[in-house]
């Protein structure tokens, strides 16, 4: 979990020093259902073998482990992630109340916009 901050951070200097970019491949394993957050839809009779195993390496509980161990307690995380799920169910309302872009805004923020005679290398 911290290893991969760290080479994003990485990867993130050496896109804005020009240096090219970074390829980061995370692996992890899905325990949770793949189009709903119910903990064992989708996790078939296998699924849940392999669920056993995996539960324990779970990224966000290990990052919630290693902050606690640093002195954060219970109740300031508890209180962080309260924050934040409020924040994403702000963003998904603001998103869900949103018109759709107009046809003229299907490709904005897509591609990088160049002067005529600028080559991107």
């Amino acid at each position: 979990m911290i290893a991969v901050y760290r080479t994003a951070v990485k990867a993130v200097d050496r896109a804005r020093n020009d240096d090219g970019p970074t390829l980061l491949e995370c692996r992890t394993y899905r325990w949770r259902g793949h189009v709903g957050p119910a903990w064992d839809m989708d996790v078939g009779v296998k699924r849940k073998d392999e669920l056993k195993d995996w539960l324990p390496k779970d990224p966000l509980a290990q990052l919630r482990s290693f902050l606690m161990e640093l002195g954060l307690s219970r109740k300031e995380l508890d209180c962080t992630e309260q924050e934040i799920r409020e924040e994403i169910e702000e963003a998904v309302l603001f998103a869900r109340k949103s018109p759709y872009p107009g046809e003229d805004e299907l490709l904005d923020h897509l591609f990088v916009k160049t002067e005529p005679n600028h080559e991107i290398t």
